[in-house]
């Protein structure tokens, strides 16, 4: 259960600085109206609350997302149900005001309105709606390996960056709350192909991204990568470039061994912003490098240089 509530985590943040504000603020109100006689069905997300409000996946700043690619829910008439979340399935019973797992984890959940209200959290919850469609829709592919113009504007350059884990078990459990540094270089061809680096301080060397590939997909603004750290394939990778900054989730998943991270970068030399970026670099770290450019960072990393692309 924890598992699902780090990758809600983390598809919030992203989905919050898309919203920037847009309609934050309000509240998903109403009276309880009596649920259908059979619940069974495909049920697609349509909006999602946190701390700092309540957003609208048809609302302008997020009407580029496909919502099935993000999180659904399937109920079945024999009580079991599907729970999707950012490229994962979880198999789950509900009861009538609850998902349970397996291992006895519940979420909470109430039929309001017409919707179905989901509580991962206290300050968070998602609202979704029955649809006719028995399952996702494939929505509209925007991209594929190669980059847009308006995509290399926004991914190309030098980043640093810090990022913090969020959920770890397994070998990662002991990580959990951690956190450390990454640097980053985007070098596009004129076909629009990225050649990727991605690096963070690390004794070893195979612990470090290893082959990397990246690509433009589905939203139109996201970059996705694969490849490897700490020994371990990434299950997914994504950046979004929401003003200039480049907000990130990266999941590692062998086994029982599974770590969910949230990345934030700059471009290097530009200046961080407590109000905006999360996580944030540390002002002492900032200081630190002040004035180094990426080939800098890279040598104290101990990252070999000839694995960096020239721009």
């Amino acid at each position: 259960m924890k598992k699902i509530i780090a990758l809600v985590l983390a598809l919030c943040m992203v989905l919050g600085l898309c919203a920037c504000g847009g309609n934050a603020g309000g509240n998903a109100g109403g009276s309880t109206k009596p649920q259908e006689d059979s619940v069974a069905g495909f049920y697609q997300l349509v909006a999602f609350q946190d701390e700092e409000g309540y957003y609208e996946m048809k609302s302008e700043d997020m009407s580029h997302i496909n919502p099935d690619e993000l999180s659904y829910i399937i109920l079945k008439n024999d009580n079991t149900a599907i729970l999707y979340m950012e490229y994962e399935e979880f198999q789950m019973t509900y009861n009538g005001s609850s998902f349970l797992d397996d291992e006895g984890g519940a979420i909470d959940y109430k039929f309001k309105d017409g919707q179905l209200v989901v509580y991962f959290e206290d300050d968070l919850t998602f609202y979704y709606e029955k649809t006719d469609r028995e399952g996702p829709s494939e929505g509209e592919q925007k991209g594929g390996e190669a980059f847009s113009e308006d995509a290399i504007d926004s991914f190309s350059g030098d980043w640093h960056g810090w990022c913090e884990v969020n959920y770890g078990s397994g070998i990662y459990e002991e990580d959990e709350g951690s956190t450390f540094e990454i640097i980053a270089r985007f070098v596009f061809d004129e076909d629009g192909n990225c050649q990727p680096f991605l690096a963070i301080p690390t004794e070893d060397p195979a612990d470090n991204f290893q082959d990397l590939t990246v690509s433009y997909d589905s939203y139109g603004e996201y970059m996705y990568f694969y490849g490897e750290m700490f020994g371990t394939e990434i299950d997914e990778g994504n950046f979004a470039d929401l003003g200039g900054v480049l907000f990130g989730n990266l999941t590692l998943e062998e086994g029982d061994d599974f770590a969910s991270i949230s990345i934030c970068m700059r471009r290097i030399g530009d200046t961080w912003d407590a109000d905006i970026d999360s996580p944030y670099m540390p002002e002492e770290v900032q200081s630190y490098y002040e004035g180094m450019d990426l080939i800098d960072i890279a040598e104290l990393y101990g990252v070999d240089l000839d694995l960096i692309p020239e721009e």
